[in-house]
């Protein structure tokens, strides 16, 4: 009996293990970054490979890479939470030259003026909380680490 619990046990701490282990490979381990000139934005980036980007150009909005990459195209719906507020939020998906589903969100672009004010101050207040963000869609889900830039609200405020 104490043999089967000891392989019981050695299969569950080698399963942990390998969990970790794929759950670090998984983490995004890249950086925030503001950027100021004509087109104002804040991007979270992994080296050279965009993983979210919130920014005032054209229109005021958001891209990210869309957690259910099974997913090719068309509307889709995308969730942004900071474990106090959760935000949802239809986006166009796309496949950048990467061949990595993104979506697209434009929060300026409606109808009603006041809807897109709001959900731009929503979207500036979650990111400026100083919590980390998850993004969720269909069947995935990942964790970017909480923006660290120094008044990142007034920066954002002012961009856009």
């Amino acid at each position: 009996m104490e043999v089967n619990f000891c392989r019981a046990l050695e299969t569950a701490v080698g399963a942990a293990a390998l969990l970790l282990v794929l759950v670090s490979a998984l983490k995004a381990e890249g950086a925030w970054k503001f950027y100021e000139n004509n087109n104002e934005h804040l991007q979270y980036a992994d080296g050279d490979r965009e993983i979210f980007s919130f920014g005032c150009s054209k229109y005021v909005g958001f891209s990210t890479i869309y957690p259910d990459q099974s997913r090719k195209g068309g509307q889709a719906k995308v969730q942004l939470s900071n474990g106090k507020t959760t935000l949802n939020f239809l986006g166009t998906l796309d496949v950048n030259d990467a061949g990595t589903v993104e979506i697209d969100v434009v929060l300026d672009d409606v109808s009603d003026q006041d809807a897109g004010t709001k959900a731009v101050d929503q979207v500036e207040a979650l990111l400026a909380a100083g919590l980390p963000i998850t993004v969720s869609a269909g069947k995935g889900s990942y964790g970017l680490p909480a923006p660290s830039i120094k008044n990142l609200r007034q920066l954002l405020g002012n961009a856009c």
